[in-house]
């Protein structure tokens, strides 16, 4: 995929993710987005438990509020699912597209948590004061 196609593929995850996301709350933001990611690649035959493992290791980075991280994986799941037959009933992206892209996630690399854990840290840091 061509690196324009791939900021479009992204830009249109963003996009739809953040229409729906709570404005203000990191841990919901990132839950949406990250839900809407997983939900295309499983409805396009990817396993995404190591994404949905590491998606709540960033939530509670992102709020250490036990009900704020409930409500987090919540919206991730929904979006998950939203994401899920939105792809299955209209194939609004495509496949290989979809499954290039989500190999590349840094969230999916090994070095994740030397990298993502980290900076997501500060984010929730950033918040809690």
């Amino acid at each position: 995929m061509k690196m324009r196609n791939y900021l479009f593929f992204l830009a249109g995850f963003s996009t739809m993710a953040f229409a729906q996301a709570p404005v203000g709350n990191n841990a919901q933001q990132f839950a949406q987005i990250t839900g809407s990611i997983a939900g295309t690649s499983q409805a396009c035959g990817q396993d995404v438990s190591t994404l949905s493992s590491r998606a709540a290791e960033v939530i509670n980075l992102l709020t250490t509020v036990p009900a704020e991280q409930q409500q987090a994986m919540m919206v991730y799941e929904k979006a998950l699912a939203s994401s899920a037959m939105m792809q299955e009933k209209n194939h609004t992206m495509k496949c290989p597209d979809v499954l290039m892209a989500y190999a590349s996630l840094p969230i999916l690399k090994p070095d994740y948590k030397t990298t993502v854990l980290p900076a997501m840290a500060k984010m929730g840091t950033a918040n809690a004061g």
